[in-house]
């Protein structure tokens, strides 16, 4: 006889009940929300400031929100119309869905990539941390969440690069701002309810699927940043404001994910970080 039939034969006999295995939950409730954790500049004039969902650096009261803004800024949103002000976004969540509807959409990081003097202290690193609560379908709350980390680098880059040798990896002029991914607690990050694991993972997304327009840049442009090559990032073009949605998944099993062109490079710890001035023409 098998032997858990056997202990089950015995336990009815006995009048014990014996535990039921819990089945996954299917779908999920949650609040999430960005916040900014840490942040390093590089030194030089003006006002950086650091606050929990704005990252600014460039001219002493200037705007970075205006067309040829006098600073340049990282900010926190909760989507495609609130870039500003950070928030908590809230949804609905299917265990192992990887598209929407069934993932779930959280906040958003966004660029705004104005040309500042080279003169003025500007962001070179910084921390992301995001903070999820779960309850399940019906209600029931999941307790021990850990909070979700990544971290990034950062380049304000020369747009007229002394005795011209162009943008990173011949990229056009003016030359765009680089940021990196270099590490994540955030990816395949574990929690048990009910005595079932389940694993988290939060990543750029775009309706074309995971990542949006992070990629691996070039081996120039990672150089740039203080990174080891095949970094993954995004380059914002200058006089823009670049936005990047993120998402988050719950699954069973760890996410797999192609390197290095996937978000599987984001689990594989820090990158070296060099001291890289960011700099932009002197004007």
């Amino acid at each position: 006889m098998n032997k858990w039939l056997g202990v089950a034969a015995l336990a009815a006999a006995l009048g014990v009940a014996m535990p039921a295995q819990a089945a996954p939950v299917t779908s999920w409730n949650y609040e999430i929300s960005f916040r900014f954790t840490d942040a390093s500049f590089t030194p030089g004039v003006g006002d950086p400031i650091h606050q929990q969902f704005e990252l600014s650096w460039g001219e002493s009261g200037g705007d970075f929100g205006v067309p040829n803004g006098t600073r340049s800024a990282l900010t926190i949103g909760t989507g495609p119309d609130n870039h500003t002000g950070g928030g908590t976004v809230s949804g609905t969540v299917v265990t192992n869905a990887l598209s929407v509807p069934g993932i779930g959409l959280s906040n958003t990081i966004t660029h705004w990539n104005n040309e500042i003097s080279n003169l003025y202290a500007t962001l070179r690193s910084g921390q992301i941390t995001s903070s999820l609560t779960l309850e399940t379908s019906e209600g029931v709350p999941v307790v021990g969440l850990p909070d979700l980390t990544f971290d990034f680098l950062f380049v304000e880059t020369l747009n007229d690069p002394p005795g011209n040798p162009g943008c990173a990896d011949n990229t056009p002029e003016p030359c765009a701002d680089i940021f990196v991914l270099v590490s994540a607690t955030s990816f395949n990050v574990p929690f048990t309810h009910e005595g079932i694991e389940y694993l988290i993972s939060i990543f750029p997304y775009t309706a074309g699927g995971l990542l949006g327009s992070i990629a691996t840049l070039g081996p120039e442009q990672c150089a740039a940043a203080g990174a080891a090559p095949n970094c993954v990032g995004i380059v914002t073009d200058e006089d823009a404001v670049t936005t990047i949605q993120f998402a988050f998944a719950i699954t069973t099993q760890p996410l797999l994910v192609p390197e290095p062109d996937m978000l599987g490079l984001l689990a594989l710890g820090l990158f070296g970080v060099a001291g890289v001035r960011r700099t932009r023409r002197a004007r």
